[in-house]
């Protein structure tokens, strides 16, 4: 009975470690240095981000961008936006060529 569990189970874990890793990669698409330092957690289609962003604008795309991922039933914002990771991405020496 226990092998029956778990393989119900590990579907799920394999299918939400792919579903992060898959959010992640969007979010580093998307070119916002504060997207580095977001945690993205997943459970069956619900996605809990965690972090500090340097805006509203960017925790606004950061929320839509992780809601166009497939396989993302919801989206659990845990972010803050602080001065202090503003000032971090808008410095000059963090900034591409």
């Amino acid at each position: 009975m226990s092998s029956i569990a778990s393989v119900h189970i590990f579907p799920f874990v394999a299918d939400n470690a792919a579903l992060e890793r898959r959010i992640v990669a969007y979010l580093a698409s998307r070119n916002f240095l504060s997207f580095r330092r977001l945690v993205v957690r997943a459970n069956q289609g619900v996605v809990v981000l965690n972090g500090r962003l340097g805006s509203f604008h960017e925790r606004q795309v950061a929320i839509e961008s992780a809601r166009r991922v497939a396989g993302v039933t919801r989206i659990v914002d845990h972010m803050v936006v602080d001065a202090v990771a503003a000032q971090v991405t808008a410095d000059p020496k963090f900034s591409r060529p």
